[in-house]
C-alpha cells in the first residue's frame, strides 16, 4: 500500500476507534451522573475535543471515498485550518488540563489518542502527503472562522443545558468579562497557529512530497 494511503487509512481507523472508545466510557459515565441518554450525547458533542477529531476522521475518509457529501473536507485550506486547530486542542490539553486529569485505563488511553497521539498523527499526515504553496496570510481569517463557530453553540448549549465543557467559557462560575478575555486568548492563539501553519505550507512548498491519494 501506498504510504500516503496507509497513513490515511491509519488516521480513519485510529481516528473512529478512539472516538467509539471515549463514547463508551463518556455517555455511561454522565448516565450515571443522572442525565439521560440524549442529554449525554448532547454533552459528549459539546466537547472541542470530540468535534475536531471528527472531523480529522472525516479528512481522513474522504481522501479515501471520492463522495461528493465529503467534498468539503477535501480542500487545502479546510485541511490546513484543521492543523492549526487540532494542535490548539493539543496545546490547551497540555496547558490548562493534563494537570487536573487523573485517569486510569481505558480513560487514560483515550486521553492520550484524542490528544496526543492523532493531533500529531494528523500533522505528520498533513505535512508528507498535502500539496503545499497555495497558502497565504490573508487565508488566515478564513481559517479561524469554523473553529470560532464552535463558541455560539456550546454558549446556546450551556444556557439550555446549565453545563459549560471547560473552565474558560463556564458562565456559571465566571463573569461574562472573564469569559470574553477568555474567548479573546484562545481566538488569538488560534490565529496565531493558523500563522504558523501558512508559514509551515509555505517553507514545504518546494519540497517534493508523496502525491495525493487518488
Amino acid at each position: 500500500m501506498h504510504f500516503a494511503r496507509l497513513l490515511t487509512a491509519t488516521g480513519l481507523v485510529l481516528g473512529a476507534a478512539a472516538l467509539v472508545l471515549q463514547f463508551s466510557l463518556s455517555i455511561p459515565a454522565t448516565m450515571a451522573n443522572g442525565s439521560g441518554l440524549g442529554r449525554s450525547i448532547v454533552l459528549f458533542f459539546s466537547y472541542f475535543t470530540i468535534l475536531t477529531n471528527a472531523v480529522l476522521v472525516l479528512i481522513y475518509l474522504s481522501e479515501l471515498l471520492p463522495a461528493r457529501v465529503l467534498a468539503a473536507f477535501r480542500g487545502p485550506l479546510a485541511r490546513a485550518l484543521m492543523a492549526g486547530t487540532i494542535t490548539l486542542v493539543m496545546a490547551y490539553y497540555h496547558v490548562f488540563l493534563l494537570a487536573q486529569k487523573r485517569w486510569d485505563g481505558l480513560w487514560f488511553v483515550a486521553d492520550i489518542l484524542l490528544h496526543y497521539t492523532l493531533p500529531l498523527l494528523y500533522l505528520l499526515w498533513w505535512t508528507v502527503t498535502q500539496p503545499h504553496g497555495g497558502l497565504r496570510l490573508k487565508s488566515v481569517p478564513a481559517m479561524i472562522v469554523p473553529p470560532l463557530a464552535y463558541l455560539p453553540y456550546v454558549m446556546l448549549l450551556g444556557v439550555f443545558t446549565g453545563v459549560y465543557p471547560y473552565a474558560v467559557i463556564d458562565l456559571n462560575n465566571r463573569s461574562a468579562a472573564e469569559v470574553g478575555t477568555g474567548v479573546l486568548a484562545i481566538t488569538l492563539a488560534l490565529a496565531l497557529l493558523c500563522a504558523l501553519v501558512v508559514a509551515a505550507d509555505q517553507a514545504l512548498a518546494g519540497k517534493a512530497s508523496p502525491g495525493r491519494v487518488p
